[in-house]
């Protein structure tokens, strides 16, 4: 007979792996809806982000459920401590996908598609898919190491693109102040998006704590 607290663990590991993926999508939908100027599917990310809440409550209680009642050790206390971190770091993803949608949402008139490119937005959406894409394949498949590995190298190019964009709207204004507008809301989209790989990296770390019983906050990573 199977111990009960390994059933509430299996399932607790099988909603983390849901939220994660929900997030992935919603992030990967913000993303459409800001270069296609759909209105509807940013609506749809905002819907869902009720989905995202709830998830993320559901979550939190399994885990101080399993901790009272079960007082796991070891390899089970170290899941149960990083998947409330990790849930907390998913739910805050959603978020921004979510205040991304709002940009698109209120925005007068789509984004021009020049400057989308000239701040790299598409290619920070693609760097946070395949970090993302990595940590939830890291819980699936019980690995560590190459979530440490990739993620905080990516995590650099994000950081770039972020410190290169002031100067490049400064540049283009220049020239374009009638952009102004939206260069400053894409601005917001950059910082965002810069933030949503600050969570991946922590989701990362926390994957590392579990299966390695290793610290990483705070600590410089090897390239």
């Amino acid at each position: 007979m199977i111990p009960q607290i390994e059933i509430e663990l299996a399932n607790l590991k099988s909603s983390i792996i849901e939220l994660a993926n929900l997030v992935l999508l919603q992030l990967d939908k913000s993303g459409d809806a800001l270069n296609n100027a759909d209105v509807d599917l940013a609506n749809e990310v905002i819907r869902y982000e009720k989905r995202i809440n709830g998830l993320e409550v559901n979550i939190e209680k399994a885990c101080e459920n399993i901790l009272a009642l079960y007082n796991p050790v070891a390899n089970d206390l170290r899941f149960v401590l990083s998947t409330l971190k990790i849930n907390i770091n998913l739910e805050r993803i959603g978020d921004y996908a979510r205040s991304i949608a709002r940009i698109v949402k209120r925005s007068e008139q789509p984004f021009k598609h020049d400057l989308i490119s000239m701040l790299n937005i598409n290619h920070m959406y693609v760097t946070c898919h395949i970090m993302l894409l990595t940590t939830l394949e890291a819980m699936e498949n019980d690995t560590g190491e190459i979530a440490l590995r990739t993620i905080f190298v990516k995590d650099d190019i994000l950081n770039k693109i972020q410190d290169d964009a002031i100067q490049l709207i400064s540049r283009h204004l220049q020239d374009n102040p009638a952009d102004v507008d939206a260069c400053l809301n894409l601005y917001v989209v950059v910082r965002k998006l810069e933030r949503v790989g600050d969570h991946i990296k922590n989701i990362a770390e926390e994957i590392i704590f579990h299966k390695e019983a290793r610290i990483l906050r705070h600590k410089k990573h090897k390239k």
